[in-house]
C-alpha cells in the first residue's frame, strides 16, 4: 500500500512539471517562429493598376481606351475593391403613352465601362482579380423595330497572375455580332 501511495504522489508531482515544461517549450517556439499570417498593423502595398481595352475590327486596331486606378493589395482574396465607372444612364421606353395622357414607362440602363479590381498577394505572385463590363447601344439596323434600341454587353471576370510592372492579358473576346475582337490588358505597378 505504501509503495502504491508513493507512486501516486510521485505521479502527482511529475505530471504538473511535465505539463509546465511542454507549455514553456511551445511558448518559446511561438516566439522564435515568425507568423506567416499578416497582422492588422502590417501595411498593404499600393499599386497603380492600368487597364487597356483594345477594339480590333477585321484584324486592324480601331480603338484603345485606358483606365487607371489605385488599389491596395491584401493577403487574401477578400482584399479591398477598387472600381471605375464611366458612361451614361440611358432611358429606354418600356411602354407606350396611354390614351388617357399617362406618360410612357421608362427603364434606365447603364451604358459605358465598369471595372472592379481586387489585388492579393500569393506565394506565386500578385493576383489581379478583374470584373469588367462594357455596355453600348448597337446600331439601329440590329433592332427589329427602329424605336427599340439593342444593348450590346461584354462581361469578363478573371483572376490574372501578374509580374508587377509588366503587362498581362486578362482576356480576348470575340464579338458575336460583328467581325470585332476586344483585348483587355492589365499592368500593376507598385507605388508604395
Amino acid at each position: 500500500m505504501r509503495k502504491l501511495l508513493a507512486r501516486f504522489l510521485n505521479l502527482c508531482f511529475i505530471l504538473p512539471c511535465v505539463s509546465f515544461s511542454a507549455s514553456a517549450v511551445r511558448a518559446q517556439q511561438a516566439k522564435e517562429t515568425p507568423s506567416r499570417e499578416p497582422t492588422a498593423a502590417s501595411p498593404s502595398a499600393v499599386y497603380r493598376v492600368e487597364y487597356v481595352v483594345r477594339e480590333i475590327e477585321k484584324g486592324k486596331p480601331v480603338n484603345a481606351r485606358t483606365y487607371v486606378l489605385m488599389a491596395h493589395s491584401g493577403p487574401k482574396r477578400g482584399a479591398d475593391r477598387a472600381a471605375v465607372r464611366v458612361g451614361s444612364r440611358v432611358p429606354i421606353a418600356t411602354g407606350t403613352p396611354k390614351n388617357d395622357g399617362a406618360p410612357a414607362q421608362y427603364q434606365y440602363y447603364d451604358i459605358g465601362m465598369n471595372i472592379d479590381c481586387r489585388l492579393w498577394d500569393t506565394d506565386k505572385g500578385l493576383i489581379v482579380d478583374t470584373t469588367l463590363e462594357m455596355n453600348s447601344v448597337a446600331n439601329s439596323e440590329m433592332s427589329s423595330t427602329p424605336s427599340t434600341p439593342v444593348i450590346r454587353r461584354l462581361h469578363l471576370e478573371d483572376a490574372t497572375l501578374v509580374v508587377p510592372g509588366n503587362p498581362a492579358v486578362v482576356g480576348s473576346i470575340d464579338d458575336v455580332t460583328a467581325d470585332r475582337r476586344y483585348e483587355v490588358e492589365v499592368t500593376a505597378t507598385k507605388v508604395k
